[in-house]
């Protein structure tokens, strides 16, 4: 196989994987923002301003994850970083909270580890692509000539 007919077959799977990606962070979004709008409302919030509250938390996550991606490789990327370690975190430990107070059959523990699935889905732990990084330039690519930036 050429690498010339193995191009359609990339661009088929890279369009799968990014509407998929697309439809999980969706179903993640929709299922952790019922849960964080549960938990605002059982702790006061106004029922009118009850659906802030998520879109804040979960709104962080997906802000601070186009910040990071797009500026992947590059240095400055570092609040939004800390934004996305802060969403997630406060967005896993608000379904935990609001899965632990809710009647289930089940034992708590399931009832919070499945509540926490969502929003660990965009947890920025997860790896990238490797060639998401811009590359370093090396000594083949230096030049005198067209002032290419050269390793030490």
């Amino acid at each position: 196989m050429t690498a010339r007919s193995s191009r359609p077959a990339f661009r088929w799977v890279a369009a799968v994987g990014i509407v998929g990606t697309v439809a999980l962070a969706a179903g993640a979004f929709s299922l952790s923002f019922t849960s964080l709008m549960h938990l605002a409302l059982r702790s006061g919030i106004d029922p009118a301003q009850a659906w802030e509250w998520p879109l804040i938390v979960d709104g962080m996550i997906i802000v601070a994850t186009l910040g990071v991606v797009a500026r992947a490789g590059r240095p400055g990327t570092g609040f939004a970083w800390l934004l996305l370690v802060a969403g997630a975190a406060t967005s896993i430990i608000g379904n935990a909270l609001q899965a632990a107070r809710l009647p289930t059959q089940e034992p708590t523990w399931i009832a919070v580890g499945v509540a926490t699935i969502p929003p660990s889905n965009a947890a920025p732990w997860r790896r990238r692509r490797p060639g998401w990084r811009t590359p370093k330039p090396s000594s083949s690519n230096c030049s005198t000539t067209t002032r290419s930036p050269c390793p030490p």
